[in-house]
Parts: structure tokens; sequence; C-alpha cells
């Protein structure tokens, strides 16, 4: 399986698994802040099944949103821990590839500074 995860600036993020068969599947979330505690997150995800596409839709329905609600339920654990702490104190891992660039955009914004280019791609190779 080949795993893509794309940042695309200011606020969207796609993530892209493709098999070797040719099955593949995308999330696209698009992030738009509501206050400095809430964001409202849209999320579209897509599918290419062949001729099953109807059928394994009634099954990933359900289970992207199973996934969706377990990374509600860890963000809202972050926040709490955010509010405790008084402060984040992120830590990047290499596995982490968005979380870079999406600083470094975020630093330019902040303090008016030059944008990171676009299309920098890193590869982490991992093993189950």
């Amino acid at each position: 399986m080949k795993h893509t995860d794309r940042y695309i600036a200011p606020a969207t993020s796609r993530v892209d698994y493709e098999f070797d068969d040719g099955r593949a599947y995308s999330i696209t979330s698009s992030c738009t802040p509501q206050d400095e505690f809430q964001t409202r997150v849209f999320t579209v995800i897509s599918f290419r099944r062949g001729w099953l596409g109807p059928l394994v839709r009634l099954f990933f329905h359900p289970l992207s949103r199973l996934i969706i609600q377990q990374d509600v339920r860890m963000l809202a654990l972050q926040q709490e821990n955010i509010r405790h702490q008084g402060k984040a104190d992120f830590k990047a891992l290499d596995q982490d590839v968005l979380y870079r660039p999406i600083m470094a955009w975020r630093k330019a914004l902040r303090q008016g500074g030059t944008f990171p280019e676009a299309g920098d791609q890193w590869q982490v190779e991992l093993k189950l």
C-alpha cells in the first residue's frame, strides 16, 4: 500500500491510500477555526473500488465515522491537556510529515515571513 499525506495551505490536508490492485481511497479535510479552542473540520472521503463500490460503501461509511470519532476524542484529550498545562508543547516525529510544513506556514502567517516552497516531499518507510 502507498500512503501519501499532503498539506494544502492554509488549512487543508489530503491523505491518499493506493493498493497494488488499483483500489484507492482519499480523505480530504479542510479546517475552519471557530475560536481559540475550536475548529470546524469538513471531511470528504472518496474511494475507487470498481464494481464493488456500492457494497464497500456500506462497510466503509460507518468505519470512517468510527475513525473520525476516535480522532475527535484524541483531540479533545489533547485540548484538555493543553488547558491543564497552560500551553501546547508539541514534539514532531519523523512519521508526522505534515507537522513541520504546517508549523512553517503558521509561523510565516504570524510573523509575516516567507512561506515554505510548495512541493517539498519527504519519504518515510514504516514497517508493521
